[in-house]
């Protein structure tokens, strides 16, 4: 290989790496911190803390496509003359702003008609307030993160986030052993977002700085606006699918109590799982929408789906074995037989996620966001049909199952149309192979076990 693959190859495996510490490290510091909280103020108060936090920590996924949009097209910008450059950097915050604001505001109107009444007024609206707020913060510091990653600068990117992590369960759990209101732990996760802001304000200017440009003009921001307005479709429903469980067996199923309880604790240590293959992808689409000799591009994506895949379904494997220890350390006030039971059917979806990020890396890559969002579409019908009935017979068990179904199938219709539309054949077998066996083994040791 030549000095010029080794170099790309250094700087793809260091961009992992930086990727996944900023996700390893959150999600460890949230499963010490949230059975702690958990203990400290109570099932109720927490379950209140838990639907305004995962509300808050899920924001990301509202951004509209902006963060994915501008992460993409700043990496195929390297080409452009400067001033081209910063327009797309400077646009692209100026439309995180506005969505931010927006979905602030849904975010307040939702949280006050959907979340299960404190008996004080004050602090429902209090806790919807700080709730929309969060939102805000968290979307517009995801854009920032787009805009760095696109720039290239994955370090400063992992850096802020992984400190941001620890931080929205260190301030929370401090408040915790003072106060037994959800709508103070709340706030004090908001606030603790704004210096991490600010520090990645000042990282895209030192970023944009350092960048070397080309002397190529192109109209980017028209490109940026089709292609963000299919990541907006792709979002939306995303959100409506995977989003929106919990308050479905709050407003749907009237289940309420511990039901509702163990879908948030459970669903809080998927999503912290999910995240790490999730955060992973990033660097595999900018090296992808930079280009390159597309036989260099297949090595890097088949060396860290090698290094992730396998990964992942060993720890699913252990968490399988270890599900009923994971539940009575972490969760012992909870029923252990139903916390049991979803925690393994949200294995399922933590498994096929992870498979789901290479073929979804090698569409965006290409701009082809729309073929993934009428995909989307398709599956949004078959949620709409299932979700009531399976959540109001089988309560959180169902709501895991629902979850995990729909990660199974877009990943399972990711592969094949990936590999049709991109020629991609080898990947298609390779991923189906892998997601077919990943399933059957989960289940084998599930049953075993």
């Amino acid at each position: 290989m030549n000095a010029t693959g080794v170099e790309m190859r250094g700087r793809f495996d260091r961009d992992v790496a930086w990727s996944a510490f900023a996700m390893l490290v959150p999600i460890g510091a949230g499963l010490l911190a949230l059975p702690v909280i958990f203990h400290n103020v109570g099932q109720q108060v927490f379950t209140l803390f838990l639907l305004s936090y995962g509300a808050i920590n899920f924001a990301p996924n509202l951004d509209l496509g902006v963060a994915r949009t501008a992460q993409r097209r700043i990496a195929y910008s390297v080409k452009f003359h400067t001033g081209t450059r910063m327009a797309l950097v400077r646009h692209s915050l100026k439309l995180a702003a506005l969505v931010s604001v927006g979905m602030a505001l849904a975010a307040m109107i939702g949280a006050a008609i959907l979340f299960p009444s404190q008996g004080n007024p004050t602090s429902r609206l209090g806790l919807a307030v700080v709730t929309g707020f969060g939102v805000a913060l968290a979307i517009y510091a995801n854009c920032q993160r787009g805009v760095l990653e696109g720039l290239g600068a994955f370090s400063r990117s992992a850096l802020n986030r992984a400190g941001v992590g620890i931080m929205l369960v260190a301030a929370p759990l401090l408040i915790s052993f003072l106060v037994r209101e959800a709508t103070v732990l709340s706030l004090a996760a908001l606030m603790i977002r704004l210096p991490f802001i600010w520090e990645q304000q000042r990282a895209i200017h030192a970023a944009l700085k350092r960048k070397a440009a080309g002397e190529r003009h192109e109209d980017v921001l028209g490109g940026f606006m089709r292609e963000s307005a299919w990541f907006a479709f792709l979002s939306v429903l995303a959100v409506a699918m995977s989003g929106f469980d919990r308050y479905i067996l709050i407003a749907w199923a009237s289940l309420a109590g511990d039901q509702l309880a163990i879908f948030l604790a459970t669903q809080d240590i998927a999503l912290r799982a999910i995240a790490v293959p999730t955060a992973l992808l990033p660097a595999l689409t900018v090296r992808l929408a930079a280009g390159g000799d597309p036989a260099s591009m297949r090595i890097l994506s088949r060396r860290l789906f090698l290094a992730v895949v396998p990964a992942v379904l060993l720890g699913c494997i252990g968490a399988t074995l270890l599900s009923r220890q994971i539940g009575h350390i972490l969760y012992p006030q909870l029923p252990a037989a139903d916390t049991v039971a979803t925690l393994r059917t949200l294995l399922f979806g933590i498994a096929a996620s992870a498979i789901a990020q290479f073929p979804m890396a090698r569409l965006v890559a290409a701009g082809h966001v729309r073929d993934a969002a009428l995909m989307h579409l398709g599956e949004f019908a078959i949620y709409i049909a299932v979700a009531p009935p399976l959540i109001a017979h089988f309560g959180a068990l169902g709501a895991a199952a629902l979850w995990s179904g729909r990660i199974i199938i877009d990943t399972a219709a990711l592969i094949v149309w990936s590999g049709v539309r991109q020629g991609e054949r080898a990947s298609m077998i390779w991923e189906g192979v892998a997601l077919a066996g990943t399933i059957v083994l989960i289940a084998l040791i599930g049953a075993a076990g």
